[in-house]
């Protein structure tokens, strides 16, 4: 019996607010050498949540993982002024 390894994975994967998506693509890219790697969408450098790491085929899967329903929940704190308008400054 021969066990076939697989040719797509979908990650859920933490993202810190200290990294961009595009980050926690490269670290991906650097256990996983060789492999096609993509993210199902980008969060603010500023945000934390869940981002979706794409490998292998299921990179032709982003657009219709994109379309997939989406939540989010924030913290505002009202009052506050900022020069760019973000927590950023």
């Amino acid at each position: 019996m021969t066990i076939q390894k697989p040719n797509e994975y979908i990650l859920n994967v933490y993202k810190p607010v200290d990294k961009s998506s595009y980050d926690i693509v490269r670290i991906v890219k650097r256990i996983l050498p060789g492999m096609k790697i993509g993210h199902g969408g980008t969060l603010d450098p500023f945000a934390e949540g869940v981002l979706l790491i794409l490998i292998g085929k299921a990179t032709k899967r982003m657009n219709e993982l994109l379309k997939l329903r989406k939540s989010y929940e924030a913290i505002l704190r009202l009052g506050k002024a900022t020069a760019a308008g973000d927590n950023t400054t």
